[in-house]
């Protein structure tokens, strides 16, 4: 009598983690990343359909450092076409992401667009990640500048869990698109194109 009661319990316990993990399972599958909504800046020179001026939404600005440590915002980097690339050391997706920068730079498909990266310096792994950044970039040969959201600014204002997020943003702040994951060359090329 024992042992028989002691396997349906077994057996009903294996339901119950077996159901809450399928039902977690599904509802993890249906959840999409929320990126932000920035302000939206309005463009008089553009008309819709309706003959109205277009409204885009604008890059959140952030305080940051530099390499050497010195402050920054996002906001200094803006004055041209440039694709904002929000990252960490510790993401392989990532790194791959920057090399395929450095190939979209070396192959010439970013003339006049300027490439930015941003490192998550407090989404950290256990090390200082700003540290381990500034660390990465030195020994690297990229043709792009880093800066360093020491502060954690980027990251609350763009709600940022997942990494690498890629901002395509135009010469007026306005933003083209928004990529969470990185791309390849083909991807950058074609999502550069939307830049003015």
């Amino acid at each position: 009598m024992k042992k028989s009661r002691l396997i349906l319990l077994v057996c009903a316990l294996l339901i119950l983690v077996g159901g809450a993990y399928f039902v977690f399972q599904m509802d993890f599958a249906n959840q999409q990343p929320v990126l932000p909504t920035p302000p939206p800046v309005v463009d008089p020179e553009e008309e819709d359909d309706n003959g109205e001026a277009v409204e885009r939404e604008t890059f959140l600005d952030f305080a940051a450092e530099d390499q050497d440590g010195n402050p920054v915002r996002l906001s200094d980097f803006i004055d041209e076409p440039t694709i904002v690339f929000l990252w960490t050391s510790w993401c392989p997706a990532c790194k791959i992401g920057m090399d395929e920068l450095q190939m979209f730079y070396e192959e010439g498909s970013s003339e006049g667009i300027q490439i930015l990266a941003v490192n998550l310096s407090t989404m950290s792994r256990g090390g200082d990640e700003a540290a381990l950044g500034r660390t990465y970039m030195e020994e690297s040969t990229f043709s792009f500048a880093s800066i360093y959201d020491i502060y954690g600014e980027a990251q609350a204002a763009y709600r940022i869990h997942a990494v690498p997020l890629m901002l395509f943003v135009n010469a007026d702040g306005s933003i083209a698109h928004q990529q969470l994951g990185a791309l390849r060359v083909p991807g950058l090329v074609q999502y550069a194109a939307l830049l003015q």
